[in-house]
């Protein structure tokens, strides 16, 4: 699967261009600069917690893949950004970009099985379909679901979990191990063969990730976690970004990194992206008691004053990564 080259605008330097003045200082879009945005509900005692993300065939997913696991991807990717916050699900709109030749690209049967695919996650998950829209037009087919949940019982004085929240000295931690979803693309595209055990994960893994609710709840219970943020763009670019949000550099030990398949190319894996595991810092006396309660959490590095991103392998020696990550952008 192609995606689009670098030389494109970058999805960061367009956001800073054109749309992050259109976002009013100090309001609920937090300048643009976190995956949600938050509505304070004081009434409530929550946050309203909004997000949304648009999936492209070709892109996103493949051409072929079963119409019922577009579907529930395309959910499951917005329920990994509330993961992020530590938000309950309660609702979600969906909007569909169907090809002009519908009838021959995408019949009846096939719209069925994506919804019913829908179906089996809007009731996993326990959330309604609130509304949405359907268009055509010459383009590929793409979907947008936006994603609405409530984030509270947290300390009244506790700041939700941004990516921005991050503090110098501060550890970075995973909820799990990275790779699969870049494995499960290479399968899938023929590039790769791994045991059946372990392609059957790596396969599922990209077609369906599992958005780590439960553990975004904890991490927020915790009271104890600063900034948080999903793995979909490749560890090591999330990891910038975050670092950068922060206003602060990171470092990533390679050693520490849980890798889904560790024989296989370990560069590969922590830049293919789509592995929707939390990443997220905290201080380092409080990391031992929050990942006790992740059953394959662990420290991958560190935030530190300063910008940017050092890679350091097994001897803690630094090393190039050519390509840190999927770079969205416009054509």
């Amino acid at each position: 699967m192609k995606r689009a080259k670098a030389a494109m605008v970058a999805e960061f330097d367009l956001i800073d261009r054109y749309f992050r003045p259109l976002v009013a200082e100090g309001g609920f879009g937090r300048q643009l600069r976190d995956d949600c945005a938050h509505v304070p509900l004081g009434a409530l005692g929550a946050d309203l917690v909004l997000t949304v993300d648009t999936l492209i065939e070709g892109v996103h997913f493949l051409a072929n893949d079963p119409p019922e696991t577009i579907a529930r991807k395309a959910l499951r990717v917005n329920l990994s950004d509330l993961a992020a916050k530590g938000a309950s699900p309660f609702g979600c709109l969906l909007a569909l970009s169907l090809p002009s030749a519908l009838q021959a690209i995408k019949n009846e049967a096939w719209l069925a099985d994506f919804a019913r695919g829908l179906a089996l996650d809007l009731q996993r998950f326990d959330l309604q379909l609130l509304g949405g829209d359907t268009t055509s037009g010459p383009g590929p087919f793409s979907l947008s679901i936006t994603a609405l949940g409530l984030a509270s019982g947290a300390a009244a004085d506790q700041p939700p979990m941004l990516r921005s929240a991050g503090r110098d000295g501060d550890l970075l931690c995973v909820t799990g191990p990275i790779g699969w979803g870049y494995l499960g693309l290479q399968v899938l595209q023929g590039a790769l063969a791994l045991p059946d055990a372990a392609q059957r994960q790596a396969v599922q893994h990209y077609r369906m990730p599992e958005p780590r609710l439960a553990e975004g709840a904890a991490l927020r219970a915790s009271a104890k976690v600063h900034a948080c943020m999903d793995v979909s763009d490749g560890l090591v670019a999330d990891a910038r970004h975050l670092a950068a949000a922060s206003g602060l550099a990171c470092q990533l030990d390679l050693a520490r990194i849980p890798l889904a398949q560790p024989q296989q190319d370990a560069f590969a894996q922590i830049t293919g992206g789509d592995d929707y595991e939390l990443l997220f810092s905290c201080a380092e006396q409080d990391a031992d008691t929050i990942l006790q309660n992740l059953d394959q959490g662990a420290i991958i590095g560190r935030l530190t004053q300063g910008q940017g991103l050092t890679l350091l392998d097994a001897d803690g020696n630094a090393v190039r990564v050519a390509k840190e990550g999927y770079v969205h952008a416009k054509p």
